[in-house]
């Protein structure tokens, strides 16, 4: 490969080994780990949720906040974020006590939203000066890589060491992705570029007015998947491994989850770029609801694996549309756009999984609270469908 023709690519690339740390191991490395927390710690599905709540809590914070944070602190947040979500990924592994659990979750929860907000802006806008928008989906990409590679690595972990020192392994190996997101993300000037070279690839419309009402359409099915989704993502492994009965079923739904995931934030832009991202979009969403209730009506590896698959191969094409798709709507207010929209998920998240958790642990198991969120997801689908229909050419 030519050095000119790679340097296109080295954001792109920083950004998704930024985001398989900051998403992969500051986020959903829970998931897998969070049957043999529970075995070792002794904690019930209730309390496995509010865990998880306080991360998602952690995320909407850092997302109001970071979206209106100057331009010229950045790349300075980005690299902080990355250093201090290191440290927080290994106390876990030494910390003791459900309060400081939670403390160490929250803190886990905004810089993940720190890295990803500043990581989307900083990457996007290096690849619009090269031209290449269109290797976004590369980046988002890392959210499937660090989940799959956290499927691998946990449970090899968990069973040779014990889960407070995978929680140190994941800490000391996510060191050397973000060394090289460090040295391949940074800020770049946008003074020799003018606003439509910075758009291209993204055609945003001249119309004030309407843009709003669609963009408030965009950000209230983004809420609705952030409440529905995230019961899937917490519990996933947790489900599936009492469902059948089965700690290697567990793992294998979860390497789906990220092998798909990874893939699918390649392909969805693509789909976008041919039929328009609100249509897509709506497609996305009705895909991942059947998805979700998968484990319901069909109680079989066929559903949990079938589950994980239409899971992972929507949530991060959902996520990569929608800010590519918020930028367009507001191109001259990126920063506050993405972090309104991750604000908005975020939201979303903090409810879900403390309340799926009670109603699990109440019921003794996960059938109302996956239909519940399969509906929610179903119907940001319809609410995006409006706009869906109305869309003419692709973006």
């Amino acid at each position: 490969m030519r050095p000119i023709y790679a340097k296109k690519y080295l954001p792109a690339l920083g950004g998704m080994l930024a985001l398989a740390v900051a998403m992969g191991t500051g986020r959903f490395a829970y998931t897998p780990l969070l049957p043999f927390m529970q075995s070792g710690a002794g904690f019930d599905d209730s309390i496995a949720g509010i865990i998880a709540s306080w991360n998602y809590a952690g995320y909407l914070a850092g997302a109001l906040v970071f979206g209106h944070i100057p331009r010229r602190f950045h790349s300075t947040g980005f690299r902080l974020s990355l250093t201090l979500i290191l440290i927080v990924t290994i106390a876990m592994g030494i910390a003791e006590g459900l309060t400081t659990w939670y403390a160490l979750r929250f803190l886990a929860g905004v810089l993940s939203a720190a890295i990803f907000v500043f990581g989307s802006l900083l990457v996007m806008e290096a690849l619009a000066l090269r031209g290449a928008i269109h290797l976004s989906g590369i980046m988002y990409s890392g959210v499937g890589v660090g989940i799959a590679l956290s499927a691998i690595g946990v449970a090899p972990l968990c069973d040779f060491f014990g889960w407070k020192e995978a929680w140190i392994g994941i800490g000391v190996l996510s060191i050397f992705p973000v060394a090289f997101a460090w040295l391949w993300v940074k800020s770049e000037s946008l003074a020799r570029t003018s606003t439509t070279k910075v758009t291209t690839g993204l055609n945003a419309p001249q119309s004030e007015k309407p843009l709003r009402g669609i963009f408030i359409r965009l950000g209230v099915a983004y809420f609705l998947e952030g409440l529905g989704y995230v019961v899937s993502v917490t519990f996933l492994v947790l489900i599936v491994r009492t469902l059948l009965d089965s700690p290697v079923a567990g793992t294998i739904s979860w390497l789906l989850v990220g092998v798909s995931a990874a893939v699918s934030t390649i392909f969805w832009p693509q789909i976008a770029a041919r039929y328009g991202e609100s249509r897509s979009l709506m497609a996305a969403y009705f895909i991942q609801s059947i998805g979700i209730a998968s484990p319901v009506f069909w109680p079989t590896t066929f559903g949990a694996y079938l589950s994980a698959v239409l899971l992972g191969g929507t949530f991060m094409g959902i996520v990569s549309l929608t800010i590519m798709y918020g930028r367009k709507l507001a191109p001259h207010k990126a920063g506050t756009s993405v972090g309104m929209l991750t604000a908005l998920v975020g939201a979303g998240q903090i409810i879900a999984p403390a309340l799926a958790g009670y109603i699990a642990k109440i019921q003794g198991n996960f059938t109302v609270p996956l239909l519940f969120a399969a509906g929610l997801v179903a119907l940001g689908g319809v609410i995006l469908a409006a706009d869906a229909w109305k869309a003419h050419k692709p973006a």
